[in-house]
């Protein structure tokens, strides 16, 4: 969760981490996706876009509602934007 920048989240639910390489073959991402409930996205100050955007260069937070009361968020770490962040998730080895 602290990759994540989620301190404490008694809803926290990790759905799945997958590793991608673009499709243009100049870059890897790391996508890790995520329910948390709406009090807690808050607790935390998550700040992730309502709206899907996609760029390689950049990392990508998006969050859709589940339910009234629940988030499904997606993260999107990629080596060029992050390489610190995306090496710590690559040693999870999951």
């Amino acid at each position: 969760m602290e990759l994540l920048e989620i301190k404490e989240a008694e809803t926290f639910t990790p759905i799945n981490v997958k590793f991608n390489s673009d499709f243009r073959g100049d870059g890897e991402y790391y996508e890790i996706k995520f329910e948390i409930s709406k009090d807690d996205y808050n607790k935390n100050n998550l700040e992730y876009n309502e709206e899907s955007y996609y760029d390689m260069l950049i990392e990508c937070k998006y969050k859709e509602t589940k339910d009234e009361n629940t988030y499904i968020c997606i993260r999107r770490v990629s080596e060029m934007y992050n390489e610190e962040l995306f090496e710590k998730i690559r040693e999870l080895d999951l």
